[in-house]
């Protein structure tokens, strides 16, 4: 929802140089997965083979859909170029052309770009076993090394050196201490500690983007371990929050799409024309809210259907590999 309201707050002109907080969403996002990918593997007996197949069944379909979505007039035009091809096996690349950001089409999906790295890091460090983690956490630090070194003029260098691959390292950290050591029950700490950091967080916002995995990942990590233990109570006491919570992929991917309706229906002179705080929060509301009830949507007319079919699907593969073998 962070970024949700981040791209919101960009689509009005009287607003588009507000803080960039909400953009900070995405470092939570980073600690979240390197936190839930070893805390679900943590003393099971998933192979690195069923580990990856199930992140690219989980992942990989929904983005497709929506980067296809996002480049369909490319494709129609005739003008889809190797750029676009690269987007769909996630090959960083300049956004425009030989510098700039480094973002596919759909710019959101740079970050699932970094997510499916760090998916085949995790799976190739699994055949380590017990080794795993420290494998996997000694190989994020190699890559931002070559961060620190003169860098040859390459997207896909440039992209997998930089330093917010780390957050994937606070994310193993912090389960890793959830697992081992008893969990916090204090509710005063827990809500001192999530507050904290979260003003941490709003105040790292306004630091220097090359030390962004200091400023937003440190107190990022902080707020998923406060969250992570107070997990069961937010669970009972807020169903909007699990809807939330089970939409968010959908939510990412596809809010921007939603914008496109409160923008065409009200139309851009009005959108640009806003200039009160009053007006200028409802305009954002107003985005905002098109933006997630289109991401819910898709999640329950689209994701959980295609997912439903795919896990199944795999479920019977792995149950016919035994018999065929045998």
């Amino acid at each position: 929802m962070m970024v949700v309201f981040h791209h919101a707050h960009g689509m009005v002109p009287a607003a588009a140089g507000w803080s960039a907080v909400g953009s900070r969403g995405v470092d939570i996002f980073f600690v979240i997965s390197g936190f839930v990918m070893t805390y679900s593997t943590a003393g099971s007996n998933m192979t690195p083979t069923e580990f990856f197949v199930k992140r690219l069944l989980r992942v990989v379909p929904l983005y497709w859909f929506a980067l296809a979505y996002a480049t369909h007039r490319q494709w129609l035009s005739g003008s889809a170029g190797v750029d676009v091809v690269k987007d769909f096996f996630f090959v960083p690349h300049f956004f425009a052309g030989s510098s700039g950001p480094i973002w596919p089409a759909m710019v959101p999906g740079w970050t699932i770009n970094y997510e499916m790295f760090f998916y085949a890091l995790f799976a190739a460090c699994m055949l380590l076993g017990r080794l795993r983690l420290p494998a996997l956490t000694t190989l994020l630090l190699v890559c931002v090394l070559g961060n620190v070194w003169p860098r040859p003029e390459s997207a896909t260098y440039t992209f997998y050196t930089d330093p917010i691959i780390l957050e994937f390292a606070f994310g193993i950290a912090v389960a890793s201490a959830y697992l081992r050591w008893p969990k916090l029950q204090s509710m005063p700490l827990l809500i001192t500690m999530l507050l904290v950091a979260s003003a941490l967080l709003l105040v790292g916002a306004i630091g220097p983007e090359q030390m962004r995995w200091l400023y937003a990942g440190v107190p990022a990590a902080f707020i998923v371990y406060a969250a992570a233990c107070l997990s069961p109570v937010t669970r009972r006491a807020s169903p909007t929050l699990a809807v939330l919570g089970a939409a968010s992929y959908s939510i990412y991917l596809f809010h921007q799409t939603g914008f496109a309706i409160p923008g065409k229906l009200l139309g851009a002179q009005l959108i640009e024309s806003a200039s009160s705080s009053l007006a200028v929060w409802a305009l954002i509301a107003l985005f905002i809210v098109a933006g997630t009830l289109l991401g819910i949507v898709m999640h329950y007319v689209l994701e959980k259907p295609v997912l439903k079919v795919l896990r199944l699907g795999w479920e019977r593969t792995r149950r016919r590999a035994p018999l065929a073998a045998s």
